[in-house]
C-alpha cells in the first residue's frame, strides 16, 4: 500500500498556495498601475480640455475684434480715395488690433495639447503678434511715405487683408481645438 507522506504533501501545498500568492500581487499591482495610468490620462485630458476652451474662446474674441476692424476699412476707404486725411490716431484707434496679452498667460500651457493642437496654436499666436506689428508699421509710415490717396488706399487694403487673414487662422485653429476637445457641446 502507498502512504501518503502528508509532510510532503504539505510543503507542496504551500508551494502552490505561495506561488499563488505571488501571481495574485503581480496582478493586483499590475491593476492598480493601470488604474493610476488612466487616472493620470484622464486628468491630463480634463486639463487640456480647460485649456483649449479658454484659447478657443479667447482666439474667437479676437478674431471678432479684428472683422470688426476689418469692416472700418470699408468706411475708411472711400473716405482716403476722395482725399481725405485721416489723422494715425484715428487709424490707430480704427485698425491696430489690442495687444493680446492673453497669449503670453496661456502660451505655456499648449503643452498639455498633442502635438497637432499645440503646433497650431503656438503658430497662431506668432501669427497675431506678426499682424499687429504688421498693421502697427503700417500705421505709423502712414501720411510719412505716402503721398497719394491711391498708396493710402493700398495701405488699407494691405492692413484689411492682414486683418482679414489673421481673423480666419484664428478662426480656424478656434474651430481645431474645439473638434479636437470636443468643446462644442455634443460630449457627454
Amino acid at each position: 500500500m502507498c502512504e501518503i507522506d502528508w509532510s510532503a504533501t504539505a510543503a507542496w501545498v504551500q508551494a502552490i498556495f505561495s506561488v499563488l500568492a505571488i501571481v495574485a500581487a503581480i496582478w493586483i499591482a499590475k491593476q492598480s498601475a493601470d488604474q493610476s495610468r488612466r487616472l493620470v490620462a484622464d486628468e491630463r485630458k480634463r486639463q487640456a480640455d480647460i485649456v483649449a476652451s479658454r484659447i478657443a474662446m479667447q482666439l474667437g474674441l479676437f478674431a471678432q475684434e479684428l472683422e470688426t476692424r476689418a469692416s472700418h476699412i470699408e468706411i475708411l476707404r472711400p473716405k482716403v480715395v476722395s482725399g481725405q486725411i485721416i489723422q494715425r490716431d484715428q487709424l490707430t484707434a480704427l485698425l491696430l488690433p489690442s495687444k493680446a496679452e492673453w497669449i503670453t498667460d496661456v502660451r505655456h500651457q499648449t503643452l498639455v495639447f498633442d502635438r497637432d493642437s499645440g503646433i497650431r496654436s503656438q503658430t497662431v499666436f506668432d501669427l497675431i503678434d506678426g499682424a499687429r506689428q504688421k498693421i502697427e508699421v503700417s500705421i505709423l509710415s502712414h501720411g510719412v511715405l505716402e503721398s497719394t490717396p491711391e498708396k493710402s488706399a493700398g495701405t488699407l487694403d494691405a492692413i484689411a487683408d492682414i486683418l482679414t487673414l489673421t481673423a480666419a487662422d484664428c478662426r480656424e485653429v478656434e474651430a481645431h481645438l474645439e473638434a479636437a476637445h470636443q468643446l462644442n457641446g455634443d460630449a457627454v
